[in-house]
């Protein structure tokens, strides 16, 4: 168990001196508030030939 005592007090110290070397944490961002989203609908013009788009999409 002696030795298994060294290897758990090597670690502790290996631990710590790598926590010296961290930089110190970024202050906090401030938190923004809720995003508002239109109720307009979009222009229908916008999905013209979205049906094409992504895996699956069938070519005319």
């Amino acid at each position: 168990m002696d030795e298994l005592d060294r290897a758990v007090d090597a670690t502790r110290q290996a631990l710590a001196q790598l926590r010296a070397c961290l930089p110190s944490p970024c202050p906090s961002r401030p938190t923004l508030g809720p995003v508002e989203v239109s109720d307009t609908p979009y222009d229908p013009a916008m999905w013209w030939d979205a049906e094409d788009e992504g895996i699956g999409g069938h070519r005319r």
